[in-house]
């Protein structure tokens, strides 16, 4: 087969998009695949087969001409893999095995992407290491299995630990990042890696009342400084905006607290916040209309938080996936479920937020008719390329393994790609 249920976000390179299916394949393991938009063609590039990897969960990550990403199995241990695949040469390296938990291990199970810089290939786990809090690793992809990577810190109850989705970034050569647990008041922490030396720094240690708890997501520059968001703690408990400065690292500043319940007021924030205007657009996986989640918008001027949007089984789909994504003057993001569910099966629906009338339109919906030969079950948030909307769905096409789908909001007009068997 060509690959199925893709979950992953799709990566642009030289006019084409290219992504990971968890499963299917030759083998069952999943795969690398290419699709030209512009003439509708899929291909099936590399196929994962267990010893080099298998079922990735992630996307993937572009340097030097070259594609990175993790699995969630496979491998000599069949705990996942770090590889690197050359799209000029169709050639797939497997750059790390995942060793478990204990002494003399590097981890296991990743949920996070990788981050490249200055020719490395850094990650964490979520789990495993000498403390099962995880680990932070450095690869160079130039030197042989083995001997290509730097065990830089096993996490721990005080340096913090589970990386989550909590990509890193860059700034400054240096890179910054967040763990959900652990740290001196066992809230998560913030932490640096400066690569020169690959030293780790805890800088932060949350401690849910003042500062919030468990951080999710990544920090998003606002001017010199950064902004992030926790999913509990405050004086709500349900979450706060916070800032960073770089200018005085070893503190968090809470910038707006989420509100008291889930039915009037924005909670449990998801999502990495968006840019949009001067202000920040996130979502939520839970509150609002009976807990279906939510839109919201946090203004730095006068620091609120404002629901924007209760999405509802009703009408407006249910539970975002991914964060939001601006095209011309308008947000865009998917539900990973509803309007339409029956006995349990997950739909979903692309939609519109117009900041400026705060305008929700539903644009388009992942339905059960004909079997769901659309798609269904949109689990990451869609690209912006060219006035158009691209992304994939998990399930539902011709053979229930997903689709790759093109959508204009000019137009309204749909087209998508059918992950499905060749030959039977």
């Amino acid at each position: 087969v060509t690959g199925g249920n893709p979950k992953g976000s799709l990566l642009l390179y030289n006019n084409k998009f290219y992504g990971l299916a968890v499963d299917y394949g030759a083998s069952g393991a999943g795969c690398i695949f290419e699709w030209d938009p512009a003439s509708n063609v899929y291909t099936k590039k590399y196929d994962f087969t267990g010893a080099n990897g298998s079922n990735p969960q992630n996307s993937l990550r572009l340097m030097n001409g070259k594609m990175y990403g993790t699995t969630s199995g496979g491998g000599t241990n069949g705990l996942g893999v770090v590889f690197e695949w050359d799209p000029a040469t169709n050639n797939l390296t497997k750059l790390l095995d995942l060793t478990g938990i204990g002494a003399g291990t590097n981890g296991w199970s990743f949920y996070n992407n990788v981050t490249l810089y200055n020719n490395k290939v850094y990650c964490a786990t979520v789990r495993g290491g000498l403390n099962d809090y995880g680990t932070l690793m450095v690869i160079d992809p130039s030197l042989p299995l083995g001997a290509n990577t730097t065990i830089i810190k096993h996490f721990d109850v005080t340096s913090g630990g589970n990386a989550g989705n909590n990509e890193m970034i860059v700034y400054n050569n240096k890179l910054y990042g967040c763990l959900g647990v652990g740290g001196t008041n066992s809230q998560g922490t913030l932490f640096e890696l400066n690569p020169a030396g690959n030293v780790f720094t805890k800088l932060v240690d949350f401690n849910y009342t003042t500062a919030g708890a468990s951080p999710q997501g990544k920090l998003v520059l606002n001017g010199a400084k950064f902004l992030g968001i926790c999913s509990s703690g405050g004086a709500n408990g349900t979450g706060v905006v916070f800032e960073w400065d770089p200018a005085n690292p070893s503190a968090v500043v809470k910038k707006a607290e989420f509100g008291p319940n889930n039915f009037d007021n924005t909670v449990s924030p998801g999502s990495t916040l968006v840019l949009f205007n001067s202000k920040f657009y996130g979502t939520t996986f839970n509150a609002g209309f009976v807990n279906q989640g939510n839109l919201f918008e946090y203004d730095p001027a006068n620091n609120t938080i404002t629901k924007k949007l209760s999405f509802n089984a009703a009408e407006n789909g249910r539970i975002p996936y991914g964060k939001p994504v601006l095209l011309n003057g308008k947000i865009y993001g998917t539900c990973y479920q509803g309007p339409q569910e029956i006995f349990g099966t997950p739909y979903g629906c692309l939609w519109q937020f117009d900041p400026s009338t705060s305008v929700y339109t539903r644009k388009f919906l992942f339905s059960n008719v004909n079997n769901a030969m659309n798609g269904r079950a949109p689990s990451s948030s869609p690209i912006a390329y060219n006035g158009k909307l691209y992304g994939t769905t998990s399930a539902g096409g011709t053979s229930d393994y997903g689709v790759l789908y093109e959508f204009d909001p000019a137009t309204d007009s749909y087209s998508k790609k059918d992950m499905q068997a060749i030959g039977g």
